[in-house]
């Protein structure tokens, strides 16, 4: 599998993801729509700086991983506060 094919398996999962929080969402299970958002989130972020090079992708930081993503793209700036809100989220769900 190249790069690319890798991300957008990623990216897949992610859109997989949001559909399962949009389902626990619509079953008032919170802390499930929390997690499986940030899930998704991730996997995006990280498969766009997977797709510009980047290895090691351990971080799990909404936060990090877009500023990661900034360094090659400014529009990712849009994206800060919802990151924020779902990074206070993370630990407590898990």
């Amino acid at each position: 599998m190249n790069r690319r094919e890798e991300a957008e398996r990623w990216i897949k999962e992610g859109e997989e993801e949001i559909i399962t929080a949009e389902v626990d969402f619509g079953n008032k299970r919170y802390s499930a729509t929390c997690f499986w958002s940030h899930q998704a989130v991730e996997k995006v972020l990280k498969a766009f700086c997977f797709l510009r090079g980047e290895d090691a992708l351990f971080e799990h930081s909404l936060g990090r991983l877009l500023s990661r993503c900034k360094k090659y793209n400014k529009e990712f700036e849009r994206f800060e506060e919802s990151v924020m809100v779902l990074d206070r989220y993370y630990i407590p769900t898990r």
